[in-house]
């Protein structure tokens, strides 16, 4: 189970965490949502690693009634993520349960899924993942801050049933396990976090555990809002952090 947690593709684990009901609720107001970009960044640096990337992902359902395309723009979801319409590019489906919005600039790539998953006389359902990709190398990370703030306020206006999943990954310098359980250990101990659990393979070291800087979300009976995962890649030594979980492959 731990190692379906670490590795499943991320759109299948969003669909996992929302079917066993880890449905992190927080209120509409947009002061409430917790960032957490910023700390992991500041974290990373500390632990001498070379930062190279972020990952934001997320999903929200949203209660309306209507096609995909209306009710996205009813409710103002791009306008609310500021995405300049010359460029951005939409693909609506031909029955109208589902768009597929795409925004590519300079360091970010962001791909919306917009989709019908349930049609009742008197209100739809609909389901929205993301997917935001940033080189760290070429962009501010203010504006990776900027993006976390806008993702976090749209989906908490969207519906109380959301999600955000952030990933900032880098490389440190090879280490054998030992080093990588001490190195490990240092960390938790830097951002206060008691590990829930840890799966150790040939390839890589994943530990899940929980600390109060971070929104947790529930797996099974266990709070969990800190990832970390280190992953041997040749003479290079691979490192993400995630919160509250790495939805990411790696």
């Amino acid at each position: 189970m731990m190692a379906t947690t670490f590795i499943v593709k991320k759109t299948l684990l969003l669909l996992v965490l929302l079917g066993a009901l880890t449905i992190l609720l927080i209120s509409g107001e947009v002061k409430k949502e917790p960032m957490a970009f910023e700390e992991l960044l500041l974290l990373m640096e500390a632990s001498g690693v070379q930062v190279e990337g972020c990952q934001l992902q997320g999903w929200a359902i949203v209660q309306d009634f209507g096609k995909a395309a209306d009710v996205w723009e009813k409710r103002k979801i791009g306008q609310r993520l500021h995405l300049p319409e010359a460029l951005i590019k939409s693909y609506p489906e031909d029955n109208g349960d589902g768009l597929t919005v795409v925004f590519a600039e300079k360091d970010v790539q962001a791909h919306f899924v917009f989709k019908k998953i349930k049609e009742t006389p008197k209100e739809d359902l609909f389901y929205l993942t993301l997917n935001c990709s940033f080189n760290i190398f070429q962009g501010r990370p203010s504006e990776i801050i900027l993006w976390e703030k806008k993702i976090r306020g749209t989906l908490s206006v969207l519906g109380d049933e959301h999600g955000v999943y952030l990933t900032v990954d880098g490389k440190i310098a090879p280490l054998d396990k030992k080093a990588q359980e001490a190195w490990a250990s240092a960390v938790f101990r830097e951002v206060g976090a008691q590990v829930v659990d840890t799966l150790q393979t040939g390839r890589y070291t994943a530990i899940t555990g929980h600390t109060p800087h971070f929104a947790a979300v529930d797996v099974g009976k266990k709070k969990i809002n800190f990832n970390l995962a280190i992953v041997n890649q040749g003479e290079e030594t691979r490192v993400l952090f995630g919160s509250p979980l790495i939805t990411c492959e790696y």
